[in-house]
């Protein structure tokens, strides 16, 4: 896999448009061209307009007979004034159009009848309530009507919850009470400037708790639950939550310092990118999206939509051939070898556990973008899981370029205390493992972590073999002397 060390790494790659269905290859390149800004910002947005299109409706057995969705986390990093909304906003058109729609139905014809059936039934209620049965026989038919009403009264009360496509900056309760009320529990959340949702995230409103327990249930579709006060608790089965925000570095450097969104998970969950923008001049005449382009694109999303995510009912079942399932284990095969103490990505092990998985679900948004309303009539093939793959390994390529900060310091005063230590007691450069563990507190993941983030300060590795024999102890060596020994 294609993963340069972190001195090596390029700013952003290119992007592997040539991976991208033609439909949104088409697209993609046109976009670009019309808001002047590079396919590796364009392209993610448009990824995550398609998996938010699928909603809960396309599901795949995975490796380990795991079933997946096409819902993705994308986070993509760009400063103010690049031109994110107008990207945001061709993008997202046909879904911005259906959710329009739906909620203009729901509002002008829906909602007014429940209402009107709410009042008719509470006033009902309170009738039957005041009544005074002169038998027992007439004080059980009153208590049956007013049982049936009260269950007409909690449907109607979950029919008032807004049909939505996508909701914004939402707190954890509204999320959750959003989700309840749509086709399979779906919902994405989308935004051009998502500075407001990670606030709400990050504590906002929560006394400066993180709110992430309902996207991780979002993304991976478990069990979610949600006791409130005075209200009837919220239960969700299996939610599905797509995400897309794009933000600005400060927020960025917010997310990557808040270690419990790492530690829960949540994070990592995301594919994310912080491609350059370098503003173009203007031309003369400017550029639109053909109409042709336009069209195909959005008739796509519009038919995805109605398809997939409107539709309730058993999800549409996408069956990969046997050489794509191979390719993604030998994929995650590939990680796990690096994943292991001492491996390239063992210091960021979270990370690379989700990568697999999100090497599936843009395969599966991939599948649908070639074959749209067809795509459980066709099997994923070996094309499209190379495709996902070599689209996966660009996000990796960013999210570690991004991480880079994060990886160095996290070792930063781990390695501070490590060359202190040689400085005091090993003034050839070398020391055991086990001597360092047992007599200067180092844990041994803490040691591997440091090897993986600094190859060009220290080595760890067999060590030379002792005249009587046996297996060599495994060493630190610093690859030059320690300050002030010589």
């Amino acid at each position: 896999m294609p993963t340069p060390e972190p001195e090596e790494r390029p700013s952003t790659a290119p992007f592997p448009i040539e991976a991208l269905p033609p439909i949104l290859r088409a697209f993609v390149t046109e976009l670009g061209t019309e808001t002047l800004l590079p396919t590796a910002l364009v392209s993610p947005v448009v990824l995550s307009a398609v998996s938010a299109s699928l909603g809960a409706g396309l599901t795949i057995n995975s490796l380990g007979n795991r079933w997946l969705r096409g819902n993705l986390f994308t986070l993509i990093v760009s400063p103010s004034g690049g031109g994110k909304g107008q990207l945001f906003d061709s993008a997202m058109r046909p879904l911005i159009a259906e959710d329009t729609r739906i909620l203009d139905t729901w509002r002008n014809n829906t909602l007014p009848r429940l209402k009107a059936e709410e009042s008719f039934l509470t006033k009902k209620k309170e009738r039957l309530g005041r009544l005074k049965g002169s038998d027992e026989e007439q004080e059980k038919e009153a208590v049956f009507k007013l049982t049936e009403i009260e269950k007409r009264l909690g449907i109607i009360a979950h029919e008032k919850i807004e049909p939505r496509v996508f909701c914004q900056d939402v707190t954890r309760e509204k999320l959750a009470e959003l989700l309840s009320g749509q086709p399979r529990e779906a919902l994405a959340s989308l935004s051009s400037e998502a500075r407001g949702v990670i606030s709400v995230l990050n504590g906002r409103y929560t006394n400066g708790s993180s709110d992430e327990d309902i996207y991780l249930s979002g993304f991976s579709g478990d069990p979610y639950r949600q006791d409130r006060l005075n209200r009837p608790s919220i239960r969700l089965v299996r939610p599905c939550l797509s995400v897309m925000w794009m933000v600005q570095p400060d927020v960025w450097k917010s997310l990557s310092e808040n270690e419990a969104l790492i530690q829960s998970g949540l994070l990592p969950r995301f594919n994310m990118s912080a491609p350059e923008v370098t503003l173009q001049e203007i031309p003369e005449i400017p550029f639109t999206i053909s109409q042709a382009t336009r069209s195909r694109y959005d008739g796509l999303i519009t038919d995805l939509l109605k398809q997939f995510r409107a539709t309730t009912g058993e999800p549409t079942v996408v069956n990969a051939a046997s050489d794509a399932t191979k390719a993604f284990r030998d994929f995650e095969n590939d990680l796990r070898h690096k994943r292991n103490p001492g491996g390239e990505f063992h210091d960021v092990a979270s990370f690379a556990a989700r990568w697999t998985e999100n090497a599936w679900r843009l395969g599966l948004v991939l599948h649908a973008a070639t074959y749209g309303v067809e795509s459980g009539n066709h099997m994923l093939d070996l094309k499209t899981a190379n495709a996902a793959i070599a689209v996966q390994v660009w996000f990796i390529n960013e999210q570690l370029r991004m991480l880079q900060q994060h990886r160095h310091g996290l070792t930063a005063g781990s390695l501070e205390k490590l060359m202190r230590a040689f400085k005091a007691h090993y003034p050839n450069g070398v020391a055991t493992v086990r001597d360092l563990c047992n007599r200067n507190g180092f844990q041994r993941r803490e040691l591997d972590q440091l090897a993986t983030a600094h190859p060009g300060v220290l080595r760890l590795g067999p060590g030379v073999v002792s005249p009587q024999g046996g297996r060599p102890s495994e060493v630190v060596s610093l690859l030059y002397p320690p300050e002030g020994r010589a």
